[in-house]
């Protein structure tokens, strides 16, 4: 996840978000009335998209109230960006009737919800307590929103244009914000009335089996597990849920309600460990409870920019409030080591700085940039504070050096993404070096050596990112040859694999779903292709296909291919079959069940999905990184058959 912020390329960005209505009538002659009545819609339309920049973009960030902390100045800016984007919205929405980017406001507001607290940095330093939200709320405010919202809403489900995919969305939003609101009326120790949520959420499972399926190309499955989790874990008295009948009549409801994933999750919590943990707690430890209600990173998986824009507002708030404010409070409050450590892992795993101009930051992150322009204020408080905990815990008598490794292990983790930044953005090769030599300073030491396969296994796939030729990338992996830890050396012999691809054709053979043996070196010889490693339970892999599809049917004619490896083709060949079907692919698939650890092992493969795009020699042309989920697919075709048509020019005019 890559994230910048130039707010042209923002404006261009969401003035692409929906076309433009076609206007009838723009061809007639002028003075002709169906002309005048053109060039006022157009000009309404013109007014229409300079009002969406401006009810998208950040507008001007809140100065900072002397004295503030980082993460408080951070909270005013999320709510007071929150309300700007309603208040222009609600503007928009009866300004422009007629514009279907209404409903986009519409999706991601659901999301951002209308605390409107009368005291705004009471509000924020309340959010970094243990406990939730306790600032006062303006209820008159609310109220009204929520008239408006109901309106509005309807307004929307009924609109001819609306998707049952839009529906879904946002009926999940308002089951999540409800969810949470009920969490912070308990809080206030306000009277609430909340059992309908139970049956309303059972409803969205009935009536949405299809979009939140596992192998639903939106990847919107995940958000199932989500809200499962969501509604027994929040204030289950309130629910009806508190005794464990109740608890497992809701999940016996959920596997009736025919979404197939909503039931494979009811089961997997029914029958497994996870069940227990759902139930009431029964320990009187208020650290344990204290670091259990600490909210998890958001799990949704978005698709579209909006769900982009909701993930990372998700993220940002979610996981920079909790994991260092909430558990900042917890290392002092309550100094069990074991606590400490887990915490000190995760704050290197998620990214503890600001952005300056926070939604900019957001929408850039969405569409795949770098963000650079970090709160430094913030930045240099986080490391201050963060090398006064670390030491602390260092100094611990009884800290393993298992424990310490771990440690390393998650700082190399960070470091790791904040190297590749460097490259992009600076081509700052002394970062990327440092981050190479620290690395090899974790797999000399056998306790810590487990931490340092991860990010090698990304530097692998991913080393054009982190400015290595094939030369550098070698002599990382080199030493790795000689170590003990298994998984080390074959990783080393992976990176010596993956280069000698460079001149030596891929080869691989094996069956389609329907028996048909091919051999991706004879049978595609002469062919530019993309091999496309993938299971079916990464829904990362699917979301990319609708891409590399565009880019398939653009560049056939070229002599381009895709050849799709699944790795659980045998197992779940009905699946894999639908997700062809729904996404209408029309290239080779090929079952590699059967030679998925060997394939892992001779490359390094520890997640999908992976690609090799290839020569028409079938030698490596780019890798993974390089290819970007099927992002930079395009522009790499382009540049392949550019260097093909010169080189025929040249050997035309010699």
């Amino acid at each position: 996840m890559s994230d910048s912020s130039n707010q042209g390329l923002l404006n261009s960005a969401l003035a692409a978000i929906v076309a433009v209505v076609a206007l009838a009538g723009c061809d007639q002659e002028p003075g002709n009335s169906t002309s005048k009545t053109a060039e006022i819609a157009g000009a309404t339309t013109s007014a229409a998209d300079d009002a969406w920049k401006t009810l998208t973009s950040s507008g001007v960030a809140p100065d900072r109230i002397p004295g503030e902390s980082s993460l408080a100045y951070f909270m005013r800016q999320v709510e007071t960006s929150n309300i700007r984007r309603r208040e222009l919205g609600l503007e928009f929405w009866s300004r422009y009737p007629d514009d279907p980017r209404r409903y986009k406001w519409l999706l991601l507001t659901v999301h951002m919800p209308p605390y409107y607290a009368g005291d705004i940095v009471t509000w924020s330093e309340n959010e970094t307590k243990l406990t939730p939200n306790a600032a006062p709320v303006n209820t008159d405010l609310l109220s009204e929103w929520r008239r408006k919202y109901e309106a509005m809403r309807d307004e929307f489900w009924n609109a001819p244009e609306t998707t049952e995919r839009d529906r879904c969305i946002l009926w999940f939003g308002e089951l999540e914000q409800e969810l949470l609101r009920i969490s912070e009326s308990m809080a206030r120790g306000e009277a609430v009335e909340a059992s309908s949520v139970v049956g309303d959420s059972l409803e969205f499972f009935r009536r949405f089996p299809k979009l939140l399926d596992v192998h639903d190309t939106s990847g919107f499955f995940v958000r199932v597990r989500t809200l499962i989790e969501l509604v027994i874990h929040t204030n289950r008295e309130v629910l009806g849920l508190d005794t464990d009948e109740s608890l497992s009549a809701y999940l016996s409801a959920v596997g009736e309600t025919g979404n197939e994933f909503a039931q494979k999750v009811a089961e997997e919590i029914t029958a497994t460990s996870d069940f227990v943990e759902y139930r009431l707690p029964s320990t009187t430890d208020e650290s344990v409870l204290a670091w259990a209600a600490l909210p998890e990173f958001p799990l949704n998986q978005p698709v579209t920019l909006e769900e982009w824009v909701i993930f990372y507002h998700d993220m940002v708030v979610n996981t920079r409030k909790n994991h260092e404010i909430g558990a900042r409070r917890l290392w002092y409050e309550y100094p069990d080591r074991k606590q400490q450590l887990e915490w000190i892992v995760k704050t290197q795993w998620n990214s503890t700085t600001y952005a300056e101009h926070f939604v900019d930051a957001i929408w850039e992150l969405a569409r795949g940039k770098v963000v650079t322009d970090s709160d430094e204020t913030a930045r240099a408080e986080w490391n201050r504070l963060y090398a006064k905990l670390r030491s602390e815990l260092w100094a611990d008598k009884n800290i393993t050096e298992e424990e310490r490794g771990r440690i390393r292990g998650a700082e190399v983790w960070s470091q790791l993404w904040r190297a590749r930044a460097a490259w992009l953005t600076k081509q700052d090769k002394e970062t990327v070096q440092q981050l190479l030599d620290d690395i090899n300073a974790l797999f000399t030491n056998h306790d810590a050596a487990h931490s340092a396969i991860m990010p090698s296994s990304i530097i692998l796939s991913q080393h054009r990112d982190f400015g290595l030729d094939d030369d550098e990338l070698l002599a990382f992996f080199k030493p790795m040859l000689s170590r003990k830890n298994e998984s080390l050396w074959q990783l080393a012999e992976a990176a010596y694999r993956l280069v000698e691809l460079r001149t030596t054709p891929f080869e691989f053979v094996a069956q389609t779903l329907y028996g048909e043996e091919i051999d991706v070196a004879k049978d595609f010889s002469g062919k530019i292709v993309l091999v496309d490693h993938w299971t079916t339970t990464c829904s990362s892999c699917i979301r990319a296909m609708p891409r590399i599809h565009e880019a398939y049917e653009r560049f056939k004619e070229d002599g381009f291919e895709v050849v799709s490896i699944v790795y659980d083709g045998t197992t779940r060949r009905s699946m894999v079959r639908r997700v062809e079907e729904e996404l209408g692919l029309t290239w080779t698939t090929l079952d590699g069940e059967s030679q998925r650890e060997a394939v892992e092992r001779k490359y390094g493969y520890n997640g999908y999905p992976q690609y090799m795009l290839l020569n028409r020699d079938g030698t490596l042309r780019a890798g993974t990184g390089e290819v970007d989920m099927g992002r930079n697919l395009e522009t790499l075709l382009d540049e392949m058959l550019a260097a093909e048509a010169d080189e025929k020019e040249t050997a035309t005019v010699h």
